[in-house]
């Protein structure tokens, strides 16, 4: 019987020659061509936005070549390459759920408010700026921005290092300009509670994380309990908020053998009782005191019993190791008026015999007419009364 042959392809081709072919094709090579792009987003008027995609002209080579095979085999005369999206498609359209949902996140977290108690909110642009958009909706910061901010905020708020200015009790206004007392801004430890607070998504007003803190933020960040030492005056003045309390001679470091104590503005470290303290020479190695007081690192406040006599110009030759030796009764009140990190302002008047140190050292004869009286008042001992209450009685305020 008959056979019959079914053979839908009316013709055959070179399948090398026709894909030469099309890769010389004018839409294949064309300079002016338009490439497909993406849905993705951009950051506009202060708000994250979808921007569509963009369907290009570049065609894709694969399924444009397999397209002219089929036209050629059926002997179609055209070859609508629109409608059969020869050219390159975009894999992200501006319907994407997953592109939609990245934007949301986006704003989300672009208008988180963090404020500092300085009155410094974070601006959302610049929040904006530091988000890393990941893989499946994901975000991460750009932390090397995130510290640039942080160091900018440190320049701003930072007062820890820097000259303070404090209107002294004798010697008109003095400025230093070294020290540990002061704000200043744990800058590792604000970039990780920045990223924390982003992360939380909620909106937070904070104070900045220090690494060391100060009494106050408006004015003088000392506020207005202090210790003040008047290194040339070896004197002590106390202010506890705001009056003066006590004005004592102490001794301090030793000028001859390098031991100064050092200006500067520090805050006291902690309070201890009854303490050995090393680093002494002579008798007074591993001396022993009854209050300590430091303030930057072996540095510290202490009463002195191996010395009789505080004040004058003893420091020169015979003074501490670098601490502010104290009278007892001076270290006890001292002691029992402070707190942890109380400023303690040091430095130095610039006049070697100017009054205030021939009035430091009146005020230590006082003192020490004052304690030769001793427990007994009788009338015996009279007329050592009489000139201690009149020397008393001749002091300026301040020696008092």
């Amino acid at each position: 019987s008959p056979v019959e042959y079914d053979n839908p392809a009316l013709v055959s081709c070179d399948n090398a020659k026709l894909a030469s072919t099309v890769k010389n094709l004018h839409c294949a090579t064309r300079s002016d061509v338009l490439m497909t792009q993406d849905a993705t987003f951009d950051y506009e008027n202060g708000e994250f936005v979808v921007v569509g995609e963009v369907y290009g002209t570049n065609v894709d080579l694969v399924d444009l070549t397999g397209y002219v095979a089929e036209a050629v085999a059926t002997l179609e005369p055209t070859l609508d390459l629109d409608a059969n999206k020869c050219y390159v498609q975009p894999d992200v359209t501006a319907d994407s759920q997953e592109l939609n949902s990245l934007v949301t996140e986006l704003n989300n977290k672009k208008n988180i408010k963090i404020t500092y108690d300085v009155g410094e909110t974070i601006p959302a642009d610049t929040i904006a700026s530091w988000l890393i958009p990941g893989d499946n909706a994901t975000l991460s910061f750009d932390e090397e921005a995130m510290a640039a901010y942080v160091s900018e905020m440190a320049d701003k708020y930072n007062t820890a290092g820097r000259p303070h200015t404090l209107n002294t009790t004798a010697s008109g206004s003095v400025t230093v300009d070294r020290g540990t007392y002061g704000w200043r801004i744990d800058q590792q430890g604000e970039l990780e509670q920045l990223k924390a607070d982003l992360e939380a998504g909620e909106d937070v007003t904070r104070e900045f994380v220090y690494s060391s803190t100060a009494a106050s933020r408006t004015g003088n960040d000392y506020g207005n309990t202090y210790v003040e030492i008047n290194l040339t005056a070896q004197t002590l003045y106390l202010y506890v908020n705001g009056a003066l309390k006590m004005t004592t001679p102490c001794t301090t470091g030793t000028l001859t053998t390098g031991g100064a104590t050092p200006t500067g503005i520090y805050g006291v470290m902690y309070k201890a009782r009854d303490k050995y303290l090393s680093g002494g020479v002579g008798r007074n190695a591993n001396a022993f005191v009854n209050y300590w007081m430091p303030f930057y690192g072996n540095y510290g406040m202490h009463d002195a019993q191996w010395r009789s006599v505080f004040g004058g110009n003893y420091y020169k030759t015979a003074g501490s190791n670098g601490c502010v030796n104290l009278p007892l009764s001076a270290a006890q009140t001292l002691f029992n008026s402070i707190e942890a990190n109380c400023p303690v302002f040091i430095y130095t008047s610039g006049a070697d015999t100017a009054t205030e140190i021939e009035t430091a050292t009146e005020a230590v004869r006082v003192t020490g007419l004052i304690s030769a009286l001793g427990g007994s008042i009788s009338f015996a001992n009279e007329p050592a009364i009489a000139e201690a209450r009149a020397s008393y009685d001749a002091l300026s305020e301040g020696s008092k």
